[in-house]
């Protein structure tokens, strides 16, 4: 390799170099000596008194397995056994075997090394001219199923009427400080570049949240009222001297609002819109067991923000950005996002199952409860789930004051109960209905209201 590497950077090509490019044989000096001593006897009448070899030690033949199967699959014709052996035996190779051959390759031949190559020496014997034309032919590979459910993810997306950007993988540590993010915040965090393309890029993106947020200022610097796009890439976590985590991350932010159309005339955007975005895509990706909690955490509103968890896990934040971050970032009223981790989304989620629907009416009810403030509606609705024959639970009404005490609430919900396979009659009903009131007495502390 050294001989080859100075002949190439160089430019010199000798003898010399082509002869210990292609390698040498090391019994080549036996076979040279033999002839040497021969031409000595006979020419000049020497004697031949033994000989000294002082290589450490003997290089064997090696051995090459070549299965007859290999060769159609390659070539693309048939080779029997018997021809493949002629033309190996021919080139000075050891050939013994049955459905494959054990080739013994000549320490002359150091590129033999593999059973491609000798499946090409026996294409150089056969002859290239024996090969048939044919034309070439391949089969689809198809897509894998993160790829195919990322594009299902972009396809929900722009179907709610989110335009798609690419910002760049770079941010600046100003554009954290935008962003409101405490010093311990593990996003602030960012990987440096050593040469940055200029000083607003300096960091690898640890959030995709000031790319697109600087996307939705340009263009609303242009008069664009209505501004609404999202993101599909991968942010740059540090672990420590590894390389560092790259999950993808699926963000969105919207500004403005909804434009007037032959529905109704416009109106803002707000929270609930975010909230509804996160549930199309649950529901379109099969994700059926996301969960929000109320959370304080920037650049979101401490009260409109939340976190999402999947499967126990948190996976990422939705909500309102708070205006103070708005306004760092030029933009006008209302701006609502969600960054989240889109590994949850791009994992193969099954198949959904059905059931068919049950033939008989169901039982419908309404149930009001006093419960604290710490205790949200997905703490009442989940205990009322658990019940027996729940088929949905809806918060119809949320209310406060008047005779409801302070640091107290009034939350209202509809409950359906339905049998698969009778009509419910009330006997059934009254003890299902006293046992959730129980339930959500214990579990929250709530107080019944009223029931109708």
């Amino acid at each position: 390799p050294t001989i080859m590497l100075m002949s190439k950077r160089i430019g010199l090509r000798s003898e010399a170099s082509a002869r210990f490019e292609r390698g040498m044989d090391p019994n080549a000096a036996r076979i040279a000596a033999d002839r040497v001593a021969e031409l000595l006897v006979e020419l000049a009448g020497g004697t031949i008194g033994g000989l000294v070899d002082a290589y450490p030690s003997v290089v064997e033949p090696s051995t090459v397995t070549l299965e007859l199967t290999e060769i159609p699959r390659v070539l693309g014709v048939d080779i029997d056994e018997s021809t493949a052996t002629g033309y190996l035996t021919r080139l000075g190779f050891g050939v013994s075997g049955g459905d494959s051959l054990d080739v013994a390759v000549p320490t002359r031949r150091p590129d033999v090394m593999r059973p491609i190559d000798l499946i090409e020496e026996i294409a150089r014997l056969h002859g290239y001219d024996e090969f048939p034309d044919r034309v070439a032919f391949g089969t689809g590979g198809g897509i894998g199923t993160e790829e195919r459910r990322s594009r299902r993810l972009r396809e929900v997306l722009v179907g709610a009427g989110y335009h798609e950007a690419m910002t760049f993988s770079f941010i600046g540590a100003e554009d954290l400080d935008r962003l409101g993010l405490p010093e311990d915040d593990p996003r602030r965090a960012g990987i440096a570049v050593i040469n940055p393309l200029h000083a607003e890029q300096g960091v690898m993106r640890t959030t995709l949240l000031p790319g697109l947020l600087k996307a939705a200022s340009y263009n609303v610097a242009r008069k664009a009222q209505d501004v609404a796009v999202f993101e599909l890439g991968k942010t740059f976590l540090a672990s420590g001297d590894v390389i560092p985590d790259q999950p993808d991350t699926v963000t969105f932010v919207t500004v403005g609002g909804e434009p007037s159309s032959w529905l109704g005339d416009a109106r803002p955007r707000d929270v609930f819109d975010a909230l509804g975005m996160l549930d199309l895509i649950a529901r379109t990706m099969r994700i059926s067991d996301l969960r929000l909690e109320q959370a304080d955490v920037p650049p979101f509103h401490p009260e409109r923000g939340a976190h999402v968890v999947h499967g126990g896990v948190i996976i990422g934040t939705v909500g309102e950005i708070h205006p103070a971050v708005a306004a760092r970032f030029d933009l006008p009223g209302r701006v609502t996002a969600a960054e989240i981790s889109a590994e949850s989304f791009l994992a193969d989620a099954g198949r959904w199952t059905f059931a068919p629907p049950s033939a008989y009416p169901p039982v419908i009810f309404d149930l009001a409860f006093e419960v604290p403030d710490a205790t949200t509606t997905r703490d009442l609705t989940d205990v009322l789930h658990r019940a027996d024959h729940v088929e949905s639970v809806d918060v119809f009404d949320v209310f406060r004051g008047g005779s409801i005490a302070e640091g107290h609430r009034s939350i209202a919900v509809r409950l359906s109960l339905r049998a698969p396979d009778r009509t419910l009659t009330d006997e059934e009903v009254a003890p299902i209905r006293e046992a959730m009131v129980a339930a959500v007495t214990e579990a929250t502390g709530a107080r019944l209201r009223g029931a109708l």
